[in-house]
């Protein structure tokens, strides 16, 4: 699943450490699918983790953000994949 190196975790005790880096949806729909297709596999193996004892550190880049303040260039970024601000309450 991760070829390019994007997950690494260390185990040091009962600590991991995780190192995540996701693709951005910026750089095509077939990166946005890669981004996806680890998300789904990646949730069960986070609900995992929280069931099993140990103590995690997860460092990331998810390249995704909901609120204006998650991104720098908000504006120019409004209809950027992986970054539609949704409008509304909430």
């Amino acid at each position: 699943m991760d070829a390019e190196g994007r997950y690494i975790e260390a185990q040091f005790g009962s600590l991991s450490v995780i190192s995540l880096y996701l693709p951005s949806g910026t750089s095509g729909e077939i990166r946005q699918a890669i981004k996806f297709k680890f998300m789904d596999c990646f949730m069960p193996y986070l609900q995992a983790c929280a069931q099993n004892g140990r103590d995690y550190i997860i460092c990331s880049d998810w390249n995704i953000a909901h609120k204006e303040i998650d991104l720098k260039n908000w504006r120019a970024n409004q209809k950027t994949r992986g970054f539609y601000l949704k409008r509304g309450p909430g």
